[in-house]
């Protein structure tokens, strides 16, 4: 597309305003023109501004044009594409399909058929077959379901019929709740958007209640998303929202739950969930006894319910968000009523009673949802074999070669019970169907149509001054369908009484039978206001919980529920208090109560309050295994001495249990030693214990020269600084470019640095901090099916690490991809972070998979798992071995957090617990003695001081930050989302973003900076592995530990009792 000279100019002046950045000038030019695409790509509009930096004129000189497209190459093309569409089954053809053909060249038959004959690509969807086995498995069901009627007449109205489904915003529906079966494809096509906003349902209802419909949502970039539905979510739904709802309804014992047999629903977590609830005999599905049969999406009242008539009531209301979607589905499912509920079970068994009758190599087109009014349509028998997908708008249904039939009634004897259907099918002669109720429609009166029951009259109201259908005495129903009274369930098992009736026990006769309010007259399933209406003032009527007050506009006496309580005055039920746990406070649930007979919240155990937001607080006399507020390192054991829980900290550690601390192992049995100090026996301790080395002082763990290097420079090394700590003491550290604890210092090597390395789909790429258009930077290396999350270097040798969550091993190879090989390859599920000690030669990493943190040795590769318990999905890790301390991420939904601990695994803290959405990478920057971190559920980049102090915002908002690199003074981090890399100060600004080299595809992962020196920092580890034997670890208090490990890389037990 061709911009005029008022755009170009525009683009040229935001180019200047924005640094000279193509790519932001072209991004604020798409936002102001609200444009989804530019007319230039980067490289073109460079050119352009070159062009006009040389000229001075932004004109665009005419050319010779473009060669005009024939008309006879116009009409050769459209006679080969109606060729193409007759010649094969699916009615397509494609552009290289003609251009062969015809022997054009393929942008000429693409601009024909795009631009001239308005031809587009589409998507075909395929239909599902129907496999020959599934007419009788169909047929036989049927036959068992009506075999069981006869039996026990009351189990269909004690199914609980569920289904799940997506309900769009822009109207579209699920393609197989909307099918017909025909023999013929009619080649419908519709246009539809790529990626529809959409929620998913579930929602399950029976002949006497609805269960509140439930969405399938998780947390996305700051609010709730749909998700995709999975196993464990659908049997998370079963145990914490359809059971207790169930058991509140205080009918769990006899409700058999029918599924369709889905993936998901056959799941083993789903399986055990529905067994140990319902057992095997009352759960109908595939892989159960009741096996429902496959591709009967017309069997089930869901799939016409819940995927028809609620989704066009839906569309109806228009809703323009996902929130007004959503409230929309609630309103409709609250409105339903248990007259409509009662009757889709009806036509339920009807359907049933059909397919029993027909043949068993054929299958009925029996009902069809037609969304525009709302009614059910039934038709003849037709022979198919196939689905096919149809819209849901009247000009699709015309265009189907649909028997058409008109207003007609027959009965149907399904066991002893006996009902009257009548069928309504579009045709020419039919009437139209001159009003909607949204469930079926509203017939013409009695007196014109005849179409009251062969069990009912038709009756005239003269007060309304309208004819309507009622049943004779001896029959139940609305007067267009009547049932022998003896034929309606018991009151007490499905309430069918009017809503101005009760269900009452009769001892004379020892049954529950409906009766009328006060003030009514009626059988109790119709009741109508006495015209002599009694008042409560006359006559006590009111319900307990109601007050009998004057209304002065009606001029009469009424009753009145009292607060809290809602109803007619004559019936009153509490008011909820709660509809969901998002109604009470935070550590509270909405509970049903059975005393009172309604939800209220109440708080969690450990809190106490009335559990209404705000309200629940900690209650400081509950025991442990109440609050769970034991330490990492304790365990919470039952005292029989004073009958409670208390924490007791775990064998090798010390403390009261809500504070412990790693024992002192005796420096004999793991020499813990300081190098400058020896172990000896204390005879008063009658133990072992490490003294520091004439010369020195400190506690053994810590030794330090008497002398101080600001006294005695020669302490140092010749390549090491006499520089002030923090403690406000003097200290030795080595020199940039040398390795050392201060003391003794050695070269380090230099390694070609100064850009950065980040993870893009299954490639490592190499950019420099400041790309060019000379050097954009390359693909470094490529591995098949490899997902490299994290990336750290060891800036001492000059090696790449990543760590790969798909095929679960540590990867290494050099600064210039080269000499790939596996580092860790056994017992690992899940690894996600990486760090190296470069000092220690040591690597850590997370395994959100095992919820573990580990460390191996990167020179003998001993093993040792540092930290197992209180974690919940491990992410990004860094250290710094100067300090001996470590930080990881914990990816945790319901408590994010940001931990630190030793290098060892002792004196794990929390750093960061509040205000957290979900972090994901963080990197220490050096020069400044901070830790940052990326997080994706808030939408920004985080620093805080290595102590905990001075937490502070960088940047946000960002989209989905994922991999964070420090490098010269500034943050680098990739996104999920945009496919760029992003730059800014780390003290904040506007972030830049940088263009990536090729060669990457999917998510981008980690980053990492890859320096020219290490930073200037020692480790008691640096030199001759620290003494040990196996593990040297910085300790976290200027020493180390020498530690035991678990195994070797390959599988090794170690056999270690002293460690030196």
């Amino acid at each position: 597309m061709s911009l005029c000279l008022p755009d170009r100019a525009l683009l040229v002046k935001l180019f200047y305003q924005n640094d000279n950045s193509a790519i932001v000038a072209l991004r604020k030019f798409r936002t102001l023109k609200g444009l989804r695409k530019g007319s230039f790509t980067p490289k073109n509009f460079r050119l352009m501004v070159t062009k006009f930096e040389e000229t001075g004129s932004l004109n665009v000189r005419s050319g010779r044009g473009k060669k005009p497209v024939s008309a006879e190459a116009i009409e050769k093309v459209a006679l080969q594409v109606e060729e193409d569409k007759s010649s094969n089954v699916l009615a397509s053809t494609s552009v290289r399909r003609v251009a062969e053909a015809l022997d054009l060249h393929r942008s000429t038959v693409q601009k024909i058929m795009r631009n001239i004959l308005r031809y587009y690509p589409y998507k075909l969807q395929f239909v599902q077959e129907l496999l020959p086995r599934d007419f009788e498995i169909r047929h036989l069901f049927s036959l068992q379901f009506l075999a069981r009627l006869e039996v026990d007449p009351e189990w269909p109205w004690n199914i609980l019929w569920t289904d799940q489904a997506h309900f769009h915003l822009d109207g579209s529906v699920n393609t197989h709740n909307c099918r017909i079966w025909e023999t013929d494809n009619p080649h419908s096509t519709l246009r539809v958007p790529l990626h529809s906003p959409k929620v998913t349902v579930w929602c399950g209802f029976s002949a006497s209640f609805i269960l509140d419909p439930y969405f399938f949502e998780e947390l996305g970039a700051g609010s709730q998303v749909t998700c995709s539905i999975t196993g464990q979510q659908y049997a998370s739904l079963l145990r914490n929202k359809i059971i207790p709802d169930l058991q509140a309804r205080q009918c769990l014992s006899r409700i058999f739950f029918m599924q369709d047999g889905a993936p998901l629903h056959i799941t083993r977590c789903v399986k055990d969930v529905l067994k140990h609830h319902f057992t095997e005999e009352r759960v109908i599905s595939r892989q159960f006894p009741h096996l429902w049969p496959p591709r009967t999406p017309d069997l089930n009242p869901c799939d016409f319910w819940l995927g028809g008539h609620l989704k066009q009531l839906v569309s109806c209301d228009q809703p323009e968000t996902l929130p007004d979607l959503k409230g929309s589905i609630l309103r409709h499912v609250l409105n339903i009523s248990q007259n409509t509920l009662r009757s889709t079970v009806e036509h339920a068994i009807l359907r049933f009673q059909i397919v029993a009758e027909n043949d068993v190599s054929s299958v009925d087109n029996f009902e069809v949802g037609s969304f525009n009014c709302g009614h059910l349509v039934y038709g003849k028998r037709l022979g198919i074999n196939k689905l096919h997908s149809i819209h849901p708008s009247t000009s699709h249904w015309a265009a189907l070669p649909v028997r058409r039939h008109d207003v007609r009634s027959t009965r149907l004897r399904i066991g002893h019970t006996r009902f009257t259907h009548r069928h309504l099918l579009l045709g020419e002669n039919a009437r139209e169907c001159p009003a909607c109720d949204g469930v079926v429609c509203i017939e013409d009166s009695c007196d014109v149509a005849d179409n009251c029951s062969p069990d009912g009259s038709c009756l005239y109201d003269a007060e309304g001054e309208v004819y309507y259908c009622a049943c004779r005495p001896g029959f139940s129903g609305d007067g267009y369908v009547c049932l022998p009274e003896e034929t309606f369930t018991s009151c007490d098992v499905v309430n069918n009484c009017h809503p101005q009736a009760q269900c009452v026990y009769d001892s004379p006769t020892q049954r529950y039978h409906c009766q009328c309010n006060p003030g009514f007259r009626g059988d109790g399933r119709t009741c109508t206001r006495n015209e002599q209406e009694l008042t409560c003032d006359q006559v006590n009527m009111c319900s307990p919980y109601a007050l009998c007050v004057r209304d002065e506009i009606a001029g009469r006496y009424v009753c009145h529920c009292n607060e809290g309580f809602e109803g007619d005055g004559l019936t009153c039920t509490p008011i909820d208090e709660c509809n969901s746990p998002d109604d009470c406070d935070a550590n509270a649930e909405c509970l049903f109560d059975n005393n009172n007979q309604r939800f209220h919240c109440k708080c969690l155990p450990g809190f106490r309050g009335i559990g209404r937001r705000g309200t629940c607080t900690i209650d400081q006399d509950a025991a442990c295994n109440i609050r769970n507020n034991c330490h990492a390192s304790a365990t919470c054991a039952y005292d029989p001495l004073d009958a409670t829980y208390r924490c007791q900290c775990n064998p090798g550690y010390n403390g009261d249990g809500y504070r412990c601390e790693k024992a002192e192992v005796p420096c004999n049995i793991i020499n813990s030693c300081h190098v400058r100090a020896e172990c000896q026996y204390d005879s008063p301790s009658r133990g072992y214990k490490c003294r520091c080395l004439p010369g020195y002082e400190g506690d053994g763990l810590e030794c330090r020269s008497q002398r101080s290097c600001r006294e005695d420079r020669y302490l140092c090394d010749r390549n090491a600084e006499c520089i002030p700590h923090a403690t406000g003491e003097y200290a030795c550290q080595c020199k940039q470019g040398f390795l050392g604890d201060g003391n003794t210092c050695i070269p380090a090597p230099h390694h070609s640095g100064g850009y950065l390395v980040f993870a893009h789909g299954m490639s490592l790429l190499r950019v420099p901090t400041h790309p060019t258009k000379s050097n954009p930077g390359q693909l470094l290396l490529m591995e098949p099916n490899q997902t490299p999350v994290g990336l750290t270097t060891d800036c001492q040798m000059g090696h790449l690490y990543w760590a790969d969550a798909s095929l679960k091993v540590i990867r290494r190879a050099n600064y210039n991809g080269s000499d790939v090989t596996m580092t860790i390859s056994r017992d690992m599920l899940s690894p996600e972070g990486v760090a190296v000690d470069w000092l220690a030669k040591n690597i850590y990493w997370t395994d959100s998979g095992k919820d573990t943190i580990e460390v191996a040795s990167l020179t003998s590769l001993y093993r040792k798992v540092l930290i197992s318990n209180g974690l919940s999905n491990p992410r990004g890790i860094a250290i710094h071995p100067g300090l001996g301390k470590m930080y990881w991420t914990d990816w945790d939904r319901n408590a994010p957090k940001i931990e630190m601990a030793n290098m060892d695994g002792s004196g794990r803290t929390e750093l960061v617990k509040d205000n957290l959405g979900l972090p994901n990478m963080l990197v220490i920057d050096y020069d400044r003695n901070n830790l940052c971190w990326t997080d994706s559920g808030l939408r920004r980049i985080e620093c805080i001081a290595l102590n905990g102090q001075s937490r502070r915002v960088v940047y946000t908002p960002a989209v989905y930050p994922f991999g964070i690199a420090i490098h010269e003074g500034h943050i680098y981090w990739t996104d999920w989302e945009i496919k760029f890399l992003h730059r800014v100060d780390v003290n904040g600004g506007e972030a830049e973003p940088l263009e990536i080299p090729a060669g990457g595809s999917g998510k981008m992962y980690g980053i990492v900076s890859l320096p020219s020196y290490c930073p200037s920092v020692g480790s008691a580890c640096t030199v001759e592995n620290g003494g040990c034997k196996y593990l040297c670890l910085p300790n976290g208090r200027g020493g180390r530990s020498c530690v035991c490990p678990d195994s070797s890389e390959d599988g090794e037990a170690i056999e270690c009792s002293e460690a030196s």
